[in-house]
């Protein structure tokens, strides 16, 4: 018994190999022998509903033709008679099957309707409708009948059959429709699917109008549009078919197109049925077959758990302990275990990262406070004494120096920064954005600065807030400098767990990575390093204008 466990410990991972490959080859064994049993399923589920889909198609045309005897035999009458009476014509079609399907309708030269059994078309002036005054025109030159098969009813919600045809002895048109409910008698013929277990389905129908070179416009009766189906469409319009079947082993697709078989009505209805299969036998046999090689994983674990324990997961602890407490990790014989190594390779890199971020978070707030107390020395020193040789300049008429001057006080003073921490100390963030969109206002009074700023249930500590508004600050006024816009807008909001900020422009667009690498935008290094300290993420959107999108999380 013991040559048995330390065979086992000796080679573990190739019996686990051995046994996983045995599982693969009985599963493809199993799948392969329940793939033939559905396909043999599967050309019988074809064969039956093909053939259950061409009888319908069968019935539908014996009504065609009987309708069509019915209209010539009326026809006769009418000119034998040299009259029509739409009474006698309704007693004649009430000895036939479903009358109340019929619509008769007499129509003069000049496209009015005479009589007619539905009442609110008589006196109609078919003219009015483009096809229809079309198809009496030709009915009239060509004296041919018309069969015009099958035709959506919007009014009604039906199909119908219809035939016009122009009888000179009268100088009028006898029309005849025959209502035929497609849609559910083909629901009711492929009802019967579902009684049979193995397989589900789904039907969809599409009402078809074709057109010369093939063309054809549709409208989904039933089921959705599907890229497929149309495709299918296609293929038998341009192959003059009528029916399509194609098969798998997760579905049957059966197609047929219902219309007249000389091609000569320009109207049509296509309908797929899919069916199929369901897997559950195979699923069946496969979760029997996992569940037992389970039970062997498990007793083969239970057996070597202690040994993986010893090996690999309190080497582990011990790693991660160390860099826990940020102590020395001593070499041990856990180091050569290959993925173990990783793992605390990436530890240390992870580590190095937070302590980097830490420390350019330090540089920066030790850059504001060092830019503060050089602004108070340029703004008590250089700058009046600039102001007052302004001054001076001006009295004397010399305008060009004083020009000059004036921008470089204008250029200087952007350097000078008020101490914003203080500001942000003493009135908060909101306040202190605020106080700065209305200097801004004042300063450039040919743009519109609009705001939305919600920080309510938003709080952060002093270095974030100051971080944060200088990121505000650096976006308005890039856009103000640099987009030529006459408006922009900034919003601020909270956003499940992160702080939205949006500033946007009307300007003329600007590409944020090209400015980034550009000599000279030291603004723009310095926004990506802030957003990068608080975690953040930037995204620039250039349509009309410019829109850039910082996220910084709570």
């Amino acid at each position: 018994m013991i040559s048995i466990f330390k065979l086992l410990k000796r080679y573990f991972i190739t019996i686990i190999i051995l046994i996983i490959l045995i599982q693969i080859i009985i599963s493809i064994f199993m799948f392969i022998s329940s793939y033939s049993t559905i396909e043999k399923n599967t050309k019988t589920m074809i064969t039956f509903t093909s053939l259950t889909l061409s009888d319908y198609e069968k019935e539908v045309m014996l009504k065609m033709n009987r309708i069509n005897g019915l209209f010539n035999e009326i026809k006769l009458d009418i000119i034998r008679n040299r009259k029509y009476d739409i009474n006698d014509i309704m007693m004649k079609i009430g000895l036939t099957e479903n009358p109340k399907n019929f619509m008769v309708t007499l129509i003069d030269e000049n496209g009015r309707v005479i009589d007619t059994n539905i009442a609110k078309m008589k006196d109609i002036d078919l003219n009015i409708y483009p096809d229809m005054k079309k198809k009496l025109s030709d009915a009239k030159d060509t004296e041919r009948l018309y069969l015009d098969f099958p035709v959506y009813n919007d009014q009604v919600g039906s199909f119908f059959a219809y035939i016009l045809q122009y009888i000179p002895e009268m100088r009028s048109y006898l029309q005849i429709g025959y209502k035929i409910d497609i849609l559910n008698e083909l629901l009711s013929r492929v009802y019967l699917f579902n009684q049979i277990q193995d397989f589900s389905y789904n039907i969809s129908i599409y009402y078809v109008r074709f057109y010369d070179n093939n063309g054809y416009i549709y409208s989904p009766l039933l089921g959705g549009d599907r890229n497929g189906y149309l495709e299918i469409l296609n293929n038998i319009l341009k192959k003059k078919v009528f029916e399509y079947e194609e098969s798998s082993l997760s579905a049957i697709k059966i197609a047929h197109l219902l219309t007249l078989r000389d091609w000569s009505s320009p109207y049509g209805i296509f309908y797929v049925i899919e069916v199929k299969p369901h897997l559950y036998g195979i699923l069946k046999h496969i979760i029997f077959l996992n569940v037992m090689f389970s039970l062997i994983y498990l007793a083969l674990y239970t057996y070597y758990y202690l040994n993986i324990k010893k090996r690999f997961v309190k080497p582990l602890e011990e790693i991660t302990n160390s860099i826990a407490n940020s102590t020395p990790i001593v070499h041990n014989k856990s180091s050569e275990i290959y993925e173990i190594e990783l793992l605390k390779n990436s530890y240390l890199d992870h580590l190095a990262n937070i302590k980097l971020k830490d420390l350019l978070k330090e540089v920066l707030i030790a850059q504001e406070k060092e830019r503060e107390r050089i602004s108070r020395d340029l703004h008590d020193t250089v700058l009046q004494d600039l102001n007052y040789i302004l001054i001076e300049l001006t009295r004397n008429n010399m305008k060009s120096f004083a020009d000059i001057l004036k921008e470089d006080i204008k250029s200087l003073r952007s350097l000078v920064i008020e101490s914003d921490m203080l500001k942000l100390k003493k009135f908060g963030l909101e306040a202190f954005i605020n106080e700065f969109l209305e200097e801004m206002g004042d300063k450039f009074k040919d743009i519109n600065f609009n705001k939305e700023i919600d920080l309510s249930g938003i709080s952060f500590d002093q270095e974030r807030n100051l971080l944060i508004s200088r990121i505000i600050k650096e976006l308005v006024l890039n856009a103000t400098i640099h987009s030529h816009g006459k408006n922009i807008s900034l919003k601020i909001k909270k956003d499940n767990d992160n702080l939205i900020v949006s500033v946007k422009d009307d300007g003329m667009g600007f590409d944020f990575e090209e400015g980034y690498a550009k000599k000279g935008h030291i603004g723009l290094k310095l926004l990506k390093e802030r957003v990068y300290v608080l975690n953040g993420e930037i995204k620039v959107i250039t349509d009309y204008g410019t829109e850039i999108v910082i996220t910084i999380p709570i």
